[in-house]
């Protein structure tokens, strides 16, 4: 296979460059699009569906998720009448008839008129705090009848009322019931707020018509699979907002996701952003405050207004009110800054104690846009670089965290997993266009060769997963943590009418398309031909953490690709075995004398209980009192650690009495330092490196 195909195979990016072709006509969008979607998919997907009445049943579902995520739109009584054309989707499909979908817009559309003129009713009537009610989240929503989604929405008001005049006081006394005066600037706030949100549905870029369409095709595209994806020409500026760098930045790219919410695409390396160790892509921001007031929320602007807030003059600090993937929500500060992605991208630290060990965090497998595997200059090399830093220091080993690193590009983790072992093969991959490969290692030697331990979570995933499964498959490094996301396929983004070529040329077609797609294209296996599709990286030594049981993993997905393991094992050369079952009994009694985990475990089952079902409740004096006493993941962290740690956490001596260094990136690595101070799974794996330094290994 040539190098050019197989670099566009292995290639996963965080940024999709779109092109605008020629202009298309609207008259049969989506029913046109659809068809072509199929059949490239059909072409070039690894496993394509069959487009069926179980297809359609996973089409049904995905567009009204992605309609109406928190179902406070469609009633029980709409559902049960749309269901009736819910056989015909796949018929539908096939035949390019948009029967189904322009049901589903012709509801929508009232629906959202039925909303805005509920929100005015509600706005002029007086609500009672002292009532006692409840507001309840649940896991799965179900569909409520008319008259229940009517009492769902007072009740919603009620709680972002309540919400938004509490979290303003400096006190509270749940005694002290506010006043209708009191509340007015917080009820008016909410109102705005969310009549904002129902009319900026309804005045989208394109009409309701052709947004309803676009999220049919997304539902027709996931439900392949996960990671299949569909993007309109439109796509461009809601995808990404990127600014060069000839110009200050917060360090961040942006979108706005299937619910409607502004997400972190892509971390800039090297940014503030990148160093903090605090965001990582898929991060919602709720609210930004900045010197010059407060934007409670993106909900009511377009894209390219958001842009313009964020590059407005004077402009150069703001505090980020960030949503975390696993629901905890953060508060950061960040100044904007000329991003310089050449130097320091990557960070370490020093962990000064009865060993000296080594601490580096990788946010993502980033890469350049044009990527070559004679000349790599993404972060693997980066990793080498700060390795070699490292060994100057003496470390006796080293922590590689990569919690929360969704992935990125696959060539950068085999790049990676090439700087800590000799030689030979690291993962298998079957795809449509070339079968199944063997990637490797092909240089000789490593440049490290001392303890490692690998730090990974729930959504840890895709090239994260590549690096940490081969590591272990090596015995080269110990996987600490818990079970990683599973997802093990590869996708390759190309034209929507991609059917038409070969997959050689479809580069040459993208400037032509009406639209695109991210098709998925491959399989991955680990070298001795298992597979963690579904399943994820099980680590040697799994630690508690408190989303253990909110099942966070690519399993939960309706399309989720099953897949087994194949016969072909590659040729590779492990290491000695790691005296996993002793590092193993002696976290186990660490673990079980440590209040931080015994903290974390309980909170554990708080959070999946109320992840079940979570009951809120309306009178302000029980509001208070579950206000005050919420757990949260950070401050449970934060208190978490008790007594003195077994070691300092220094800057390397290379950084050490460099002068000028700016203010914000002094603060930001001063946090960073704060947060591994605080940290108890990294007390754990600096436990684990002590304890592999010292025990007699087989």
């Amino acid at each position: 296979m040539h190098k050019s195909i197989l670099g566009t195979i292995l290639i996963q990016t965080c940024v999709l460059v779109l092109f605008v072709g020629k202009v298309y006509g609207q008259a049969s969008f989506p029913c046109d699009q659809a068809i072509m979607l199929v059949k490239t998919v059909e072409k070039y997907h690894i496993k394509p569906r069959s487009v069926d009445d179980q297809f359609a049943e996973l089409v049904f579902k995905s567009l009204l998720e992605k309609l109406d995520p928190q179902k406070m739109l469609f009633s029980l009584e709409d559902i049960q009448q749309v269901a009736s054309l819910k056989t015909e989707i796949d018929d539908n499909i096939l035949e390019g008839n948009c029967t189904f979908v322009n049901e589903v817009a012709k509801r929508y559309t009232n629906k959202l008129a039925f909303v805005d003129s509920l929100l005015l009713a509600y706005q002029t009537q007086t609500l009672d705090f002292s009532l006692s009610d409840t507001f309840t989240y649940r896991k799965d929503p179900r569909y409520l009848s008319h008259d229940q989604l009517l009492d769902k929405w007072k009740k919603y008001i009620k709680l972002q009322i309540l919400s938004a005049y509490v979290s303003q006081q400096d006190s509270l006394d749940k005694q002290q019931m506010p006043s209708e005066e009191d509340v007015i600037p917080f009820k008016s706030e909410v109102f705005e707020r969310e009549i904002c949100r129902i009319k900026s549905k309804s005045n989208i870029s394109g009409g309701i018509q052709r947004f309803v369409g676009g999220k049919y095709l997304e539902a027709i595209s996931v439900s392949f699979d996960p990671h299949t994806n569909y993007f309109s020409l439109g796509a461009k500026a809601e995808f990404e907002t990127m600014l060069s760098e000839e110009t200050t930045s917060f360090g961040f790219e942006i979108s706005r996701n299937d619910r409607g919410y502004i997400q972190i695409d892509r971390i800039i390396p090297g940014s503030l952003a990148w160093n903090s160790h605090e965001i990582h892509e898929g991060d919602v921001i709720l609210e930004v405050t900045t010197t010059k007031g407060t934007v409670k929320s993106f909900d009511c602007l377009g894209m390219e207004e958001i842009s313009q807030f964020f590059s407005k003059p004077g402009m150069n600090e703001a505090t980020f009110h960030i949503l975390k993937k696993d629901g905890e929500k953060i508060y950061i500060t960040l100044q904007k800054e000329k991003i310089q992605v050449e130097d320091n991208v990557i960070t370490s630290f020093l962990l000064d104690g009865s060993h000296k060990i080594g601490y580096i965090h990788l946010p993502s497998f980033y890469t350049p846009i044009v990527p070559s595997f004679q000349d790599p200059k993404g972060c693997a090399e980066d990793v080498a670089k700060e390795l070699i830093r490292l060994k100057r220091e003496g470390i006796d080993g080293l922590i590689f965290d990569v919690r929360n690193n969704g992935g990125g590009s696959i060539m950068e983790a085999i790049h990676l997993i090439g700087i800590f072992i000799n030689y030979g093969a690291v993962t298998l991959l079957d795809s449509r266009s070339s079968g199944l490969l063997t990637l490797k290692d092909k240089n000789r030697g490593s440049i490290f060769s001392k303890p490692l331990v690998i730090l990974v979570n729930g959504f840890s995933a895709s090239a994260t997963e590549i690096f940490a499964a081969a590591m272990q498959d090596q015995n080269r490094a110990v996987v600490v943590g818990g079970q990683t996301f599973g997802k093990s396929t590869g996708q390759v983004i190309m034209p929507i009418d991609a059917y038409k070529y070969d997959f050689e040329s479809l580069n040459q077609n993208l400037k032509s398309s009406p639209a695109y797609l991210k098709v998925t294209t491959s399989m991955i296996y680990r070298v001795d031909g298992s597979s963690h599709q579904g399943k994820g990286v099980k680590p040697d030594i799994v630690l508690p953490n408190i989303y253990d049981e909110l099942g966070v993993h690519e399993s939960q997905y309706a399309s989720t690709l099953e897949t087994s393991s194949i016969e072909k094992k590659g040729y590779y050369f492990p290491a000695n075995p790691i005296p996993v079952e002793k590092l193993q009994e002696f976290s186990k009694k660490r673990i079980e004398q440590s209040s931080s985990f015994a903290s974390i475990k309980s909170l554990s089952k708080i959070f999946a209980e109320r992840r079940r079902k979570y009951e809120i409740p309306l009178d302000f004096p029980s509001f208070v009192s579950f206000y005050q006493s919420s757990p949260t993941a950070r401050t449970s962290q934060d208190s978490a650690l008790q007594g003195e740690l077994p070691y300092r956490v220094k800057n390397p001596t290379y950084l050490e009495g460099v002068m000028g260094v700016p203010a914000p990136i002094k603060a930001v690595k001063e946090r960073a330092q704060s947060n591994i101070k605080t940290d108890p799974y990294i007390q754990e794996a600096f436990h684990i490196l002590s304890d592999l330094n010292t025990i007699d290994k087989p």
